[in-house]
């Protein structure tokens, strides 16, 4: 985490963030993720196309309110469902310290 940003700005997902996992992601998102800016897929064991769904849900819902959010940490397999579904990454697929 960089010195000028909060614990509350950034999001973790921690596990995987799949078809039996996404609701409950979202749920959390929809309780703690109010001020995110970041979305933080360091701790994200699997993704499926259904975890993808629920970040670009994520991503609408921040920018509904003004904010612009990232990803970083990006996993393989998320690059790999970007690219077969034409999804643009946000963020840098990087690691972001």
């Amino acid at each position: 985490m960089s010195k000028t940003e909060s614990p509350a700005q950034r999001f973790v997902i921690r596990g995987a963030l799949n078809l039996d996992s996404a609701a409950a992601h979202w749920l959390r998102w929809l309780n703690e993720g109010r001020s995110a800016t970041l979305i933080d897929l360091g701790e994200c064991s699997d993704i499926d196309s259904t975890g993808l769904a629920c970040l670009r849900c994520m991503q609408a819902s921040a920018q509904r309110t003004g904010r612009v959010l990232t990803w970083s940490h990006l996993p393989e397999r998320l690059q790999s469902l970007c690219s077969a579904h034409r999804v643009e990454l946000p963020g840098d697929p990087r690691s972001v310290s």
